[in-house]
């Protein structure tokens, strides 16, 4: 029951960080976003770990950093098309360095002929890779407290890449990769509760 609520808060959650609040609201603002899915994921891990109630603190700390600092944007489109003949960024700062080079060069339109699968395993494996980096800085205070919660919640960010990718098949979009992402999250931190 309480896992299932947990999926549903974490899934409005990281939609309303991911635009949905801005789009509704008209109120335009990157940290307030990232701030509408930090200060109640905080207070849900701090509970959920059973750590002492004043870590709430730093794990928002921790929560933000790990939104502010990493990008993913370059890695959510998983249609090869769409991201084939995107005019963004096809990479992010810490994908930038191994990424292209583990799959043969950046994707582009010459790789929808013969390589589109490709396209789409690149976004994974960086959204991943992303997912892990990120989940780990979140949790940094939790690994002195609940160790065995910190690391899982850390590897369990190898699961971005898939959740966004599942959220592309469900609805051709990105939003519904990031209800998959929140709910998964949330659905996560519930389960694990000490």
């Amino acid at each position: 029951m309480i896992e299932g609520i947990a999926t549903f808060l974490g899934s409005i959650l990281y939609r309303l960080r991911g635009g949905l609040f801005a789009d509704l609201t008209g109120i335009r603002g990157t940290q307030l976003m990232r701030l509408i899915w930090s200060l109640p994921t905080a207070v849900a891990m701090t509970i959920s770990s059973g750590a002492p109630w004043w870590v709430a603190g730093p794990i928002l700390v921790s929560v933000f950093a790990g939104l502010a600092l990493i990008g993913h944007g370059a890695h959510m489109i998983m249609d090869a098309e769409l991201y084939a003949h995107g005019r963004g960024s096809k990479t992010e700062l810490l994908t930038s360095w191994w990424l292209p080079a583990a799959f043969g060069g950046i994707p582009d339109e010459t790789w929808l002929a013969d390589r589109a699968e490709d396209v789409t395993l690149y976004n994974v494996v960086g959204m991943s890779f992303i997912g892990l980096c990120r989940n780990t800085i979140s949790v940094l205070p939790l690994f002195w407290f609940a160790p065995v919660y910190a690391a899982v919640y850390s590897v369990y960010g190898l699961t971005h890449g898939p959740a966004y990718w599942v959220g592309w098949r469900i609805a051709d979009s990105s939003a519904a990769g990031e209800v998959v992402v929140g709910g998964s999250s949330w659905f996560l931190i519930a389960f694990m509760r000490g």
